[in-house]
């Protein structure tokens, strides 16, 4: 299930009623309960197969679904779907809720971190989004905050995109230049600057990359070259990004149109950063790196003061590859370890790749 353990039935009545009350503000409250079945990361009102697709979409499977330990939930949402993210099944609310009736969504969180909340840095990513490319991202429809049992939530509605995910590996590499060139048209409309990479990675980068190093049994070549490139104050591109460019996070329309999603890890960050994580998902790393080349071409032109886009995805990967025990405890802590070991597998890989290149 990718999960420690299914929420429990007193747990999913918590995380649904700050969603109630989110929808009272929307107009759409109910005051009759409705009887939904939740099994892992899902909650489902009514026949899954009439939202399988929707299910499916969210990376759903029926066999994450369908699980001994499912639970009956009684809710006054009026949502068909709910999904927790993959990593609070016992912390904080955070999850998206599905009207297709009503084609809305709804993202809900903890707002306990105010302005940095991830709903509140959704709410900026998507308004900067909608001002220079509204084709990006679906239309964001209202908004707001409120207090339940003393905590703080912060809730966005939006349209609800009929779409799917990218199915694999191999379509992401295929997608990868698209995507890019996506983004590249909205950092034109927002504007490219060219930063010192002391000003754009934590300062103690170089010894959180020595802990990775023998975390992860990098090889000593590996290790110089990484650490070479830390020493060189030279420049990297920056613009708004995504935050979290993920597969699951790039939706095909019907109409074969990308919509990206789940802006709330969105900031200035180097362009380079962004899309390191699709390169990284990519079936074919090499193919796809070209793709890139070309798309960023017009906001990355080469320069003797700037790294290359290697050298910058190279920082990259290897800052994603740093900071290796919290991201082992957190992943270990959502029965996701198998998962963290393969991505940090790959990211060596990848590594490689970009330093050959």
């Amino acid at each position: 299930m990718g999960l420690r353990a299914t929420p429990t039935r007193d747990q999913w009545r918590r995380t649904l009623r700050p969603v109630v009350a989110a929808e009272r503000r929307q107009g759409i409250g109910s005051l009759r309960p409705r009887r939904l079945v939740a099994g892992g990361p899902f909650a489902v009102r009514g026949d899954l197969e009439q939202l399988r697709p929707l299910f499916h979409g969210l990376g759903g499977r029926d066999r994450t679904y369908f699980v001994d330990d499912q639970v009956t939930v009684w809710s006054r949402t009026r949502a068909r779907l709910v999904r927790i993210g993959k990593f609070d099944v016992d912390a904080v609310t955070r999850l998206r809720a599905f009207y297709p009736q009503r084609g809305l969504a709804l993202r809900l969180q903890g707002a306990g971190e105010g302005e940095n909340s991830g709903v509140s840095r959704e709410l900026t990513a998507r308004r900067t989004v909608a001002e220079h490319a509204p084709y990006l991202a679906p239309q964001l429809l209202s908004h707001g905050a409120f207090d339940v049992a003393g905590e703080p939530v912060a809730y966005l509605f939006e349209e609800l995109i009929e779409a799917r995910q990218l199915r694999n590996r191999a379509e992401v590499g295929e997608r990868i230049g698209e995507v890019a060139e996506l983004l590249t048209d909205l950092h034109a409309s927002v504007g490219v600057a060219s930063e010192p990479v002391e000003r754009v990675v934590r300062r103690d980068l170089p010894q959180l990359w020595t802990e990775a190093v023998a975390e992860h049994g990098i090889d000593p070549s590996t290790d110089d070259a990484v650490q070479a490139l830390f020493a060189r104050n030279e420049r990297l591109e920056v613009s708004i990004s995504h935050g979290d460019l993920v597969a699951s996070n790039i939706l095909v329309t019907g109409d074969d149109r990308l919509v990206l999603v789940d802006w709330e890890f969105s900031r200035t960050q180097p362009i380079a950063f962004d899309l390191a994580k699709p390169l990284l998902q990519a079936a074919d790393p090499e193919a796809a790196l070209e793709r890139l080349r070309h798309a960023v071409a017009p906001t990355m032109p080469a320069s003797s003061a700037s790294f290359t886009l290697e050298e910058q995805l190279t920082i990259a990967v290897a800052r994603a590859l740093s900071g290796s025990a919290r991201k082992r405890a957190k992943a270990e802590k959502a029965g996701r370890l198998d998962a963290w070991a393969e991505d940090a597998r790959r990211r060596r890989e990848l590594l490689a790749l970009l330093l050959d290149r």
